[in-house]
């Protein structure tokens, strides 16, 4: 064999055991879960709010969600945002069963604030109807529910005005009472910027 083809095998060795080698002792990766969307605190989770993606975080590695943990039914315990690395402390450690009710009710899209949307932190205020033979007679106050946040939120598309559906979780002792004063008040929203 010629010199230059010898010279030439050795250095294919040797740059493939370089790179070998590189690999082999290259940093560890490991796979943890993050988050797809914007959690709200209190919210029960499910397996398809969250990816995984391969990380190394060194000694910080204890205090994140690996990705063979199933967090299907656990909750969240703070708000968690879009792409962040679930850390253990955000999420109870055992799953919980969903205690409260989801109700699903209309409002005239006109009385709803124009940037509401999920995760938001509402005040629901309940008045009374006027009669039709006493337009002229004030509404009053009947009951509110403050620091509810909604779930889910749909307006209507292609119009001005129309009901958007909004869906909330209350306590299952105020399901009752609630459906209730939905079909015989006038509903209002405020919303809330410091439970955000």
């Amino acid at each position: 064999m010629r010199k230059r083809e010898v010279l030439g095998i050795a250095l294919l060795i040797f740059g493939s055991t370089g790179i070998f080698l590189s690999i082999k002792n290259a940093t560890p990766q490991y796979v943890y879960l993050t988050a797809k969307r914007d959690i709200s605190p209190g919210e029960i989770l499910a397996r398809n709010d969250f990816r995984s993606v391969s990380l190394y975080l060194a000694d910080a590695a204890v205090e994140y969600v690996g990705a063979e943990v199933n967090l299907d039914s656990h909750r969240s315990l703070r708000r968690i945002k879009s792409g962040e690395i679930i850390p253990r402390d955000a999420i109870t450690r055992s799953k919980e069963i969903e205690s409260r009710g989801l109700i699903t009710f209309p409002v005239e899209s006109s009385k709803i604030p124009t940037d509401l949307s999920k995760g938001s932190v509402i005040d629901l205020y309940f008045f009374s109807r006027a009669t039709l033979s006493a337009q002229s007679e004030q509404t009053e106050l009947v009951e509110d529910f403050p620091r509810l946040r909604i779930q889910q939120i749909s307006m209507p598309t292609g119009q001005l005005d129309g009901d958007s559906l909004i869906s909330i979780f209350v306590a299952q002792s105020d399901v009752s009472r609630l459906l209730q004063l939905i079909s015989t008040c006038s509903i209002s929203i405020s919303q809330r910027f410091d439970d955000e």
